[in-house]
């Protein structure tokens, strides 16, 4: 296990990536553990994700037109 404590998430994030369908193992302290707490071993299958089906969508909402509440005299 490497420990990641303290690290930046992108180098974190880069030691987790793999190849697909492979295994990566994560030991975790649970938060109601304390900090002497027992850890616990959590093993995920790497897969592919796609972001497309997921990306952000905008549009523009138009404002209304500013009235001017200045009166001429």
């Amino acid at each position: 296990m490497t420990d990641i404590m303290g690290a930046r998430l992108d180098d974190s994030v880069t030691l987790i990536r793999g190849a697909a369908d492979t295994v990566v193992r994560l030991e975790v302290l649970p938060a109601d553990a304390g900090p002497d707490g027992k850890h616990k071993v959590v093993s995920l299958v790497r897969k592919p994700i796609s972001l497309q089906d997921q990306s952000a969508k905008s549009w523009c909402k138009p404002l209304p037109t500013a009235r001017s509440s200045a009166k001429s005299v």
